[in-house]
């Protein structure tokens, strides 16, 4: 059996004791507490927010910003793919929810919409497409969000972040 000293047994015990009378104020109500005797403390443990019913986080997204800029990555998206398969370009216009390409070559404008056709063919969370090219005649080509996708921005930013 171990063999402790009789000053380390006395250190232990009045520890666990100074520690007990420290704590029990912990287990009685206000009211309780301020009848204490005066060598006693009165105040409480101070809970943090996680126990004291938990914290709560407010998140917010700023969706104008987020549209303005996914729009700006669309705008460098279309340069990309046209540039990759050879189409020259005069320019690009923002428009709301995308981008508008004029072509050097309005002859090209099926090859342009073909490109943009398989650049727009990625899926929302809901399952339904994100971003569609169309046809606007005189060498013009609209690639943008569609309307579902503007909307769901902000929903599906949250959903994310949480």
């Amino acid at each position: 059996m171990i063999q402790l000293s009789r000053w380390k047994v006395i250190l232990v015990v009045a520890s666990a004791i100074i520690g007990c009378l420290l704590a029990y104020p912990n287990l009685l109500s206000p009211a309780q507490r301020e009848a204490l005797p005066g060598w006693l403390p009165r105040n409480a443990l101070n809970l943090g927010l996680d126990l004291q019913g938990g914290s709560y986080l407010l998140l917010e997204v700023d969706v104008p910003k987020m549209r303005e800029k996914r729009v700006t990555n669309l705008i460098e998206d279309v340069r990309v793919t046209l540039s990759g398969a050879g189409i020259a370009t005069n320019g690009f216009q923002r428009e709301a929810g995308g981008v508008v390409a004029t072509l050097a070559n309005p002859a090209q404008t099926d090859a342009a919409f073909k490109a943009l056709q398989q650049l727009g063919g990625q899926t929302g969370p809901g399952g339904q497409v994100e971003r569609a090219a169309t046809r606007l005649g005189d060498g013009r080509v609209r690639f943008a969000y569609t309307d579902a996708a503007l909307n769901g921005m902000g929903a599906t930013a949250v959903d994310q972040s949480i």
